[in-house]
């Protein structure tokens, strides 16, 4: 399913603007400190030395940060552009400052080079999500997940700067401030949603031994719109969304899925807090008809499971009212956003989606009107609060799902081939 849809330079500009609300303006380059070369002199041969120069000029911090990925990586990560000059080609322009310019006697940047679809994700796990990974077989370190975000990693006051350009991976680390944790694939920005500031969501994936947030990195207006999604359901339900796979750093092929390779897919899920005595939050399965669809809880793995995963449910009673109705109003909250952001959404993938288009856009008219009467939206969209990112500027422009973006049981796409599969436990929404 190829053929994306093209996101409009105003929604664009908004997803920018909203990206720079949460995390300030503009980066500034951080005053340098002395560098002290014989702090490393036993290291033979030294990655960070200059050998034109004979002498460490790249940022003591910087430095520290890569060898401490280096070291807890477990791989044998190449290391350049630590001499002071002009900045290596794949460098995106926003950051090519930072590695100082010719004649310059020092830089605050370097890079991992020669990276792969693997080692990319092994740089990235151990050095901006704190992982160590020396206990951990090769194969497995690129996939290893990450439950918690880091409270301590080897790059977490350093910017970390993802690349793939014409083939070629690198990872760009900087001292500046702000921070950035970002990629840039092609020429184009990427984010990664667990370092966006202030989001309340639930990791999750029905292969919960594989949900990571690692695996949590889009386009820059794929990573807006999801803040805004997350927002805007926990405004409407009071509730915290679960929010799946999107796709890995750079891109590229992701287990468990034939989509989620260009930053443009998200999976999401409605949820309740896990039992007492259990860490796992409750999760359903959807099925049954357009005209008469049921919910049934997954079941819970194992609290001992080396690989915890839901079970499908087979048979049993059907979730019944109001339990019901209040669960299928989440599912339509997600589906409310994706009607009022149509414009910037290329399918929404559920069992049940056609079955609630009507409740989603009474939903989100319904937020429209409760935002206007508490005067909590924006001057430009006075019923659409700033927190839920791009969105309609009028409620006239809140109008019913076009056809084609709402897709589930009754559509002519929905379990076919081609066409999309079977979605009964998430919402799969494909984005512009």
């Amino acid at each position: 399913m190829n053929g994306f849809g093209i996101v409009t330079r105003r929604q664009m500009r908004e997803a920018e603007l909203f990206w720079r609300d949460l995390v300030g303006p503009a980066r500034g380059r951080s005053p340098r400190v002395g560098e002290d070369a014989e702090s490393f002199a036993e290291a033979t041969p030294d990655p960070f030395e200059c050998s034109s120069a004979g002498a460490i000029v790249v940022n003591s911090a910087v430095v520290d940060g890569m060898r401490a990925t280096i070291t807890q990586s477990g791989e044998r990560l190449a290391v350049g552009a630590v001499c002071a000059g002009t900045a290596p080609s794949n460098c995106p322009s926003p950051h090519a400052p930072l590695h100082g310019s010719s004649g310059a006697t020092a830089s605050d940047a370097a890079h991992f080079t020669r990276l792969d679809q693997t080692t990319v994700r092994t740089a990235e796990i151990s050095g901006l999500f704190g992982v160590d990974l020396r206990s951990v077989s090769r194969a497995s370190r690129p996939s290893t997940p990450v439950k918690a975000l880091p409270t301590a990693a080897p790059l977490q006051s350093l910017s970390v700067v993802a690349i793939r350009k014409s083939g070629q991976r690198a990872i760009h680390v900087a001292r500046e401030s702000p921070r950035r944790v970002e990629s840039w694939v092609e020429g184009q920005q990427w984010l990664s949603l667990p370092f966006v500031p202030s989001l309340s969501y639930r990791l999750f994936k029905r292969r919960f031994w594989e949900a990571s947030f690692h695996r949590q990195w889009g386009t820059l207006f794929t990573i807006s719109w999801i803040a805004g999604l997350t927002n805007f359901y926990r405004d409407v339900t009071g509730v915290s969304m679960g929010v799946g796979d999107i796709s890995h750093v750079v891109g590229e092929v992701m287990t468990d899925h034939a989509s989620h390779r260009v930053g443009k897919d998200v999976d999401c899920y409605v949820l309740d807090d896990p039992p007492a005595g259990s860490t796992f939050p409750v999760a359903f399965w959807t099925s049954g008809s357009r005209a008469s669809l049921e919910l049934r809880e997954l079941g819970a793995p194992s609290a001992t499971a080396t690989r915890p995963e839901y079970t499908v449910p087979s048979g049993g009673t059907a979730i019944a009212d109001p339990r019901r109705t209040t669960l299928l109003d989440r599912y339509a909250t997600i589906l409310a956003y994706c009607v009022a952001t149509q414009d910037g959404v290329e399918a929404a993938v559920w069992h049940g989606a056609p079955a609630l288009g009507a409740r989603a856009l009474a939903i989100a008219q319904d937020a429209w009107d409760r935002t206007v009467a508490a005067s909590a939206g924006t001057a430009a969209r006075p019923g659409w609060r700033a927190a839920w990112g791009f969105g309609p500027a009028t409620r006239t422009a809140l109008v019913a799902a076009r056809a084609g973006l709402l897709i589930g049981d009754g559509a002519a796409s929905y379990n076919k081939s081609p066409g999309w599969p079977l979605h009964q436990d998430h919402i799969h929404v494909r984005l512009k």
